[in-house]
């Protein structure tokens, strides 16, 4: 006679992008200027949501702190994914100054030069150079310095040779408000290598299971018990469309998601944060006495 504990498993990649997803978490514009702790302008990206994130067909746009119509240019951004928490490093400037050190190995290098004390960055839904001050696909957006376009009451503080535009909370505070969201600080860029900051707001996922496995009765050695099942569905889950694996605990045991293929383990397929009240049976195969 047995009863059973089954492990479960998520795995998967998700794209996407919006308010609440992507964040500059970081700038700096005065990489290679006299005196410049850094050799090169930069842009640091932020995932701030509990999913992949996809940097396909957005772009890192730059503009002058007063928008008279088309912008500086645009960094056309590569087709990976962001994880949960993790960062992406733009260098702005393919050919570093000469002054200041190197930054950590960029994930991407742009030729688009920023204003070393003011100016407009975004991260854009388009790769098509914007004009004016954008309301449209716009996924973030920092005025610094004596910009005339920004996000909420204020522009964000300016930056220098020596100091960068840092958002508050490693990153993760995004209210909309250039000017109450950042303040500056020496340079310090990260990159896709560098440690996750997971956002304390995001909800973490959550798998429940709804009903009771009982005991499975005596049950001979090399054959198969009745099936139960067990329901199981889940919350804020990352990597959207993914696959959850549930994992028997033994040889003694197997398991189905439909009741008839049976194994060591079975898949579930989500496509959103949300899964559904899902079956999983489960039966004793003893194999030894």
């Amino acid at each position: 006679a047995a009863t059973v504990n089954v492990a479960v498993s998520g795995t998967g990649t998700s794209s996407g992008g919006g308010t609440g997803t992507l964040v500059i978490s970081q700038f700096h514009g005065a990489g290679g200027n006299t005196g410049a702790v850094l050799n090169a302008d930069y842009v640091e990206i932020h995932n701030i949501s509990a999913v992949s994130q996809s940097l396909n067909g957005l772009s890192v746009q730059y503009e002058s702190a007063t928008p008279a119509g088309t912008w500086s240019g645009a960094a056309v951004l590569p087709n990976v994914s962001i994880p949960p928490g993790g960062f992406y490093l733009v260098q702005m400037t393919t050919t570093p100054g000469s002054i200041g050190a190197p930054l950590p190995t960029p994930d991407f290098a742009a030729d688009v030069l920023m204003g070393g004390s003011n100016g407009i960055v975004a991260i854009i839904n388009g790769t098509t150079v914007i004009s004016g001050c954008p309301s449209t696909d716009v996924i973030d957006l920092v005025g610094y310095g004596t910009a005339a376009c920004f996000e909420g009451g204020g522009a964000a503080p300016a930056v220098s040779a020596t100091l960068a535009g840092f958002r508050a909370d490693n990153g993760c505070t995004d209210t909309d408000n250039n000017n109450a969201d950042f303040s500056t600080g020496a340079p310090a860029p990260r990159n896709s290598a560098s440690p996750v900051q997971l956002c304390s707001s995001v909800p973490s996922p959550s798998l429940t299971v709804t009903g009771t496995i009982a005991d499975f009765g005596n049950v001979d050695i090399g054959t198969n018990s009745t099936s139960q099942s067990y329901s199981l569905s889940g919350a804020n889950l990352t990597g959207a469309p993914g696959v959850i694996t549930v994992s028997a605990p033994s040889s003694d045991f197997q398991v189905s998601n439909d009741n008839s293929t049976w194994g060591a383990s079975t898949t579930l397929a989500y496509t959103s944060a949300t899964l559904s009240a899902t079956n999983v049976w489960v039966r004793f195969t003893p194999q030894t006495a």
